[in-house]
């Protein structure tokens, strides 16, 4: 498939608009799956139909060094529900194998990010619907990256990106989190007036369409469960009844204005 200019991400919606098989393979012009790991990430997702996609393992280079971010997503600190690898909440592009079914429901990457962030939107629809996002260590991806991904440009649409996708998803006390730690990492770069101005220039598109991600998709655990409430009840009672809790607090000075009542055993 050519097509007559560059459209970032959205070209795999319109590559995918021709697939016809369960599932899809993505990759960069600077990667490569190896052996065995598309059978193993097809077998991961015949197991379990609610696994959207499968990230794999990426080595980098000629040394095959493991990618810094792929240790994060292996500490990701998500409840796995039982599944055969670590949840996550975003992906590599160019390192996953996908379902159709989630990437159609989740509507294809959006035209408007070009090329940054897309895979953070697109992750955060995916785990609204209700798919799960592995990263699966046994599943390799090689990558021989180009020194084009530093380029100034590229780091300016990334961060303006990521600025629009919190808009577009977040809550406003996390947009403003977000906010301030992409702008510092700007002026980092020395791109950070550049990103104010192309962040604000189309501001009005995020704004318009924001549809903020449930409360248990962007911070999992919320609300708790019943289980969650009476094992928190549990600890906090077993605290107070070995004195713990007041050692803590006398220890630290905290709590001056807390007041706890004894909770009844039993309840």
């Amino acid at each position: 498939l050519r097509l007559s200019h560059h459209v970032g991400a959205a070209a795999c919606n319109l590559a995918v608009a021709h697939v016809r098989t369960p599932y899809v393979a993505f990759c960069d012009d600077d990667t490569w799956w190896a052996d065995g790991a598309l059978e193993r990430a097809v077998s991961i997702m015949d197991t379990c139909p609610d696994v959207g996609l499968v990230n794999g393992r990426v080595l980098v280079g000629p040394e095959q060094r493991e990618a810094k971010v792929c240790r994060r997503m292996a500490s990701s600190p998500l409840e796995r529900a039982g599944l055969p690898g670590t949840s996550l909440l975003s992906f590599l592009p160019g390192a996953v194998v996908m379902r159709m079914a989630a990437f159609r429901e989740a509507g294809g990457y959006e035209p408007r990010l070009g090329l940054g962030a897309e895979a953070v939107l697109m992750g955060l629809d995916l785990a609204t619907i209700g798919w799960h996002m592995l990263y699966a260590p046994d599943v390799v991806v090689h990558h021989h990256p180009s020194p084009a991904c530093r380029r100034p440009e590229r780091q300016v649409i990334l961060a303006r990106n990521r600025l629009w996708v919190a808009v577009l998803r977040l809550p406003w006390g996390d947009v403003l989190r977000e906010a301030r730690q992409i702008l510092r990492q700007a002026q980092v770069d020395g791109v950070a007036g550049r990103v104010l101005w192309r962040a604000a220039a189309g501001l009005a598109w995020p704004l318009l369409n924001r549809q903020v991600v449930p409360v248990d998709v962007y911070a999992p655990g919320c609300p708790p469960t019943p289980e969650t409430l009476i094992h928190a009840i549990e600890t906090l009672h077993g605290l107070i009844e070995n004195g713990q809790l007041l050692k803590r607090r006398a220890a630290t000075g905290a709590g001056a204005n807390l007041h706890i009542e004894e909770v009844p055993a039993g309840e």
